[in-house]
């Protein structure tokens, strides 16, 4: 957060302008300066939304253990889904299916040599037992036995486009890529390590603001104080996990993926898919830097809104009574209909 508020209730993430841009707009700025008259400074670059970014991440040394496991689970699932699933289907196919000798087996990667070498001399129907036996075990594992065909392990309670409901599935939910007993292993893990980030930052957030002096309290608006405890701070489990895992998975995988077509097919026979591979991942890279801004700017103006309309409700439930006294009910109706 910018400030007041960065250095008081946002000093560990500062979630009011993690997503924040240069707008040069006058309703945006003035939808800003309503929602909050401490957090100002809504304005940041790339090496402030790093920063931030940063300080999100440091969150992890107070549950670092819980923290690898989850990412070793996560890793390991994606490991084996590109690495290992595929070739019981293609050795499937080849030597059962259609009936090619085990001997003439080609096109599998090293570590798939041994399974291929321990077949040698068998009849398509030991083959098929081998996998239909490999097959159970990986069901009972992870769930699973071929690429495509995903039983993901997830739950949460129904919600609707307000943040209301949506925050608390972030805050007490899991996903697991695996199902089985791998998948719900890792479900865990990671449904008690959202819930305990979540409420880590939400106890420091709200003791950061209850410490602000009675002027700036007096001065900030209470919606935009509980908008951000309860609504915004769970938007930490886009950066805790995504900013974290997904730039060294997806480094890791596609050096996996490269590793694997390399020893298993011929740069002659297919030099496209080579070329094709080598530039998924700077193709990636480059498509994502140019959606920044943008969702900087989207994610400003969604707090910026959420913060306003929640004050709107506070004032609305202060002023019921006089409200209906005076008969001024479709005017408040109407504020709140722009606000939000």
């Amino acid at each position: 957060m910018a400030e007041g508020i960065d250095q008081s209730a946002g000093e560990q993430i500062g979630t009011g302008t993690a997503s924040a841009e240069s707008w040069g707009s006058a309703p945006q700025d003035d939808l800003d300066a309503r929602a909050s008259r401490i957090d100002t400074r809504t304005r940041i670059g790339e090496r402030e939304a790093l920063g931030i970014i940063l300080r999100a991440a440091a969150y992890i040394r107070y549950f670092g253990w819980r923290y690898a496991a989850k990412f070793a689970m996560k890793l390991g699932a994606y490991i084996i889904g590109l690495g290992l699933l595929p070739w019981p289907t293609k050795m499937l196919t080849d030597h059962v299916v259609l009936g090619k000798p085990i001997e003439e087996a080609t096109d599998y990667p090293p570590y798939w040599q041994p399974v291929i070498e321990m077949c040698q001399g068998w009849s398509p129907l030991e083959i098929l037992v081998l996998l239909l036996g490999i097959g159970g075990g990986l069901v009972l594992l992870i769930g699973r036995y071929v690429t495509g065909y995903n039983d993901d392990v997830e739950a949460g309670l129904a919600q609707g486009h307000d943040y209301a409901t949506q925050v608390e599935n972030k805050i007490h939910g899991g996903h697991s890529t695996f199902g089985g007993l791998w998948g719900y292993v890792e479900f865990k893990v990671e449904a008690r390590l959202t819930q305990a980030l979540n409420h880590t930052l939400r106890a420091q957030l709200f003791s950061r603001i209850g410490a602000l002096s009675m002027t700036q309290l007096e001065d900030q608006r209470i919606g935009d104080s509980i908008y951000r405890v309860l609504y915004d701070a769970p938007q930490i489990n886009e950066v805790f996990y995504e900013i974290t895992h997904t730039p060294f998975m997806s480094t890791f995988l596609y050096g996996q993926a490269m590793l694997t077509a390399i020893a298993t097919y011929s740069y002659s026979d297919m030099p496209e898919m080579f070329w094709m591979t080598a530039a998924l991942f700077p193709t990636w890279f480059g498509l994502s830097l140019l959606f920044t801004r943008i969702v900087r700017r989207r994610g400003q103006a969604a707090r910026a809104a959420g913060a306003l309309t929640t004050g709107t409700i506070e004032e609305g439930m202060d002023n019921v009574l006089a409200v209906q006294s005076l008969g001024s009910n479709a005017k408040e109706r109407d504020r709140f209909a722009a606000d939000s």
